[in-house]
């Protein structure tokens, strides 16, 4: 608490993010991605954009403190 004024600690948690690093291409790399994604309430997998789009909410809203943005197509909740 002492700290609280100055400094917000929050959580950016993606879920099956499409990024380079997967090396796979075609169709196995979509398949990949359906594969993990099928049962997600957003079967598809998310973007960095996305991850980003998490990250600058809990940056820009100064409210937001001693959170989780789950960035994950609805993993946690299917």
């Amino acid at each position: 608490k002492e700290i609280s004024p100055r400094i917000r600690i929050n959580i950016v948690s993606p879920g099956t993010i499409n990024t380079p690093m997967v090396t796979l291409t075609g169709t196995e790399r979509e398949k990949l991605y359906e594969n993990m994604t099928k049962d997600n309430l957003i079967p598809r997998a998310g973007t960095s954009e996305e991850v980003a789009e998490g990250l600058m909410y809990v940056i820009k809203n100064q409210f937001v403190t001693g959170t989780t943005v789950d960035v994950d197509g609805g993993w946690l909740l299917s």
